[in-house]
């Protein structure tokens, strides 16, 4: 992947918007990025739309004082639907209470007096592992992020697709027969997201044993081999390999990356989303490589300054 340095380094403030935390940090793009300058906060979840811009300005200010240099612009990974060319939240599940309508770009750019830009979550967590992460080197990439919530990404050359509606990428909410009957974030049942990410598995776990395990516990345990635990993993992974299998017969990306904190997870989880893919996916697909990303928390950061710097070159 050819990357854009030629101009020299270029600073964003980037930030990443949550269901459980706001992160924010210096980001300086060039050969390789670099992040500096790190913090987060809480998402004040329950607060509603403008608790959540208001921790998002604070960190911003905060980053902006610790920079020592002049950022071009705020780039922003946010939770929901967003519209990209206003940055405005079209839609958002329960996950963050009355986000949907919040003009997020507009009221963060009077505050803090700077471009701001604004793409999902996911999308950004995409693009930062297609052009800088596991997605390096390949013409395309099909990302699956799964921790508190599911989502993705499809990204060619270094252009990330929104669809008609900002929505593409939005995985958690396929259907997965798996999930049939468990509730979901978006308030409907039987999607993906309502089997596959963490607190899923947490409750999952919670109601097969009766006993309260966080996902990382739950995974470790199956690691070693008991029972529920095995099962509980065994099921999120099968069902998010058939999901990845089915969507590479779609979209046919160069390469499948999958990230997020459930992407940590051991050998019983990995083993059962390669048994889930090579059920679901045809034979010109299945030898599509399925990649853990590389760049941890810091995809969606990276990602969204990624794309800022790009729309500052379409503005020109």
């Amino acid at each position: 992947m050819k990357r854009n340095s030629d101009a020299g380094p270029s600073s964003f403030v980037g930030v990443d918007i949550g269901g459980t935390k706001i992160a924010a940090a210096l980001v300086t793009l060039g050969s390789q990025p670099v992040l500096s300058n790190q913090t987060k906060l809480p998402t004040p979840a329950t607060e509603g739309a403008e608790a959540v811009v208001g921790a998002v300005i604070t960190l911003v200010r905060k980053v902006l004082g610790e920079a020592g240099v002049s950022p071009l612009a705020v780039a922003i990974a946010s939770a929901g639907v967003v519209d990209p060319v206003s940055g405005t939240i079209v839609s958002a599940t329960d996950l963050i209470s009355g986000w949907a309508g919040t003009a997020l770009a507009q009221q963060v750019s009077e505050a803090v007096g700077l471009p701001v830009y604004v793409l999902g979550d996911v999308q950004a967590h995409g693009l930062g592992e297609h052009v800088y992460g596991a997605g390096d080197g390949y013409a395309s990439s099909l990302l699956i992020g799964i921790g508190t919530g599911v989502g993705g990404a499809v990204v060619e050359g270094d252009s990330v697709r929104f669809g008609a509606n900002g929505a593409a990428g939005h995985l958690g909410h396929i259907p997965a027969h798996r999930a049939v009957g468990i509730p979901c974030s978006c308030g409907t049942s039987g999607h993906i997201e309502g089997i596959a990410s963490g607190p899923s598995i947490t409750r999952a776990y919670g109601k097969a044993t009766g006993q309260e395990r966080d996902a990382k516990t739950v995974d470790d345990l199956a690691e070693a081999g008991e029972e529920g635990a095995v099962t509980v993993v065994t099921e999120a992974g099968l069902a998010t390999g058939e999901t990845l299998g089915a969507l590479a017969n779609v979209w046919d990306p160069d390469v499948i990356i999958v990230s997020g904190s459930v992407a940590n997870s051991g050998r019983v989880w990995w083993d059962a989303v390669e048994t889930g893919f090579n059920t679901e996916a045809l034979k010109a697909v299945s030898a599509t490589q399925i990649k853990r990303g590389t760049l941890g928390g810091g995809a969606p950061l990276i990602g969204a300054a990624h794309w800022a710097s790009k729309q500052l070159e379409i503005g020109e």
